[in-house]
């Protein structure tokens, strides 16, 4: 497990950026957001081949486009919860950030966190972190499921610590080696 910053925004300005040293570089990556309750949630987790050219796209998402509320599906994350966000098939990524932006997130954090695509560390990092916005790549859910989280989480997780709000990085940080 490697928890390092790949991009860091707060309050709208670009406080850290190492995008360059992951352009075609493997890997799991996550993305938290501090809002105004002053905790981090985790709202997304990603795996690629190119962890810098995909995060570079999302953070033009975030920064270039404005949400765009005419989307015609709802956005249910994997744990059967529908986000409040409405999209259009085939341009979720398009949807998805600027309606992150949206949000007022006094931070938002890139970090690395494997070195490795592996989709089941992928999934387990999830779950684990109750990310808000992320999905299973093979099927979004087209409804929401009251609960799903709780009544399969233990299918997913095992026994492992879940976690979903942080009071600072270093905390997120531990979590994260504790759980490797």
């Amino acid at each position: 497990m490697h928890f390092k910053i790949i991009y860091k925004e707060q309050n709208g300005e670009k406080t850290e950026n190492n995008l360059r040293k992951y352009i075609r570089k493997k890997g799991i990556w996550a993305l938290f957001g501090k809002q105004k309750e002053n905790v981090y949630e985790c709202l997304q987790i990603g795996k690629c081949k190119d962890v810098g050219s995909e995060i570079l796209y999302d953070i033009s998402c975030l920064n270039n486009l404005s949400y765009d509320p005419s989307g015609t599906k709802n956005y249910i994350n994997e744990f059967g919860i529908d986000t409040g966000l409405k999209y259009n098939e085939g341009i979720v990524q398009e949807y998805l950030y600027p309606y992150i932006k949206k949000q007022d997130y006094k931070v938002l954090l890139f970090a690395y966190v494997y070195d490795t695509n592996d989709e089941e560390k992928e999934k387990l990092l999830a779950w684990l972190t109750h990310a808000k916005y992320w999905r299973d790549s093979h099927k979004p859910l087209e409804r929401e499921i009251p609960d799903r989280y709780e009544k399969i989480k233990i299918s997913k997780i095992d026994s492992r610590k879940d976690c979903s709000v942080w009071k600072t990085e270093d905390a997120i940080m531990n979590f994260l080696m504790d759980i490797t």
